[in-house]
């Protein structure tokens, strides 16, 4: 293979990250081999306090499940299953609940 030859003033371009399916919210989830990551689905669990952005800002809540399964939240269809779960979430401010994939979620300090 030829060398490549790079044109004075050019920047070589940083790798390109991998996304995963499910990343419509733009919360992009790399390449777990490269260890950029904190996988999340492995950490939280029922009554977990966690935070995620809304186009309001953040909001706060409590995990009440993981839902491993498709449901529906009102008329919002939660297309989770065993390979992407999402969590079931209580907001703080309002009491509604909402489903969250786990890379969607930042779990808050309990102190």
């Amino acid at each position: 293979m030829a060398p490549q030859i790079q044109a004075p003033g050019v920047v070589e371009a940083a790798p390109t990250l991998r996304r995963d399916r499910g990343t419509e919210r733009g919360v992009p989830m790399f390449q777990r081999d490269q260890h950029w990551e904190v996988d999340m689905a492995d950490k939280l669990k029922k009554g977990d306090k966690v935070a995620w952005e809304t186009s309001q800002g953040e909001t706060q809540g409590v995990v009440e499940k993981k839902q491993t399964n498709p449901t529906r939240i009102k008329d919002h269809k939660v297309a989770a299953s065993e390979e992407e779960p999402q969590y079931i979430v209580k907001s703080d401010k309002t009491g509604k609940k909402a489903a969250h994939k786990a890379e969607a979620l930042k779990k808050r300090d309990t102190n």
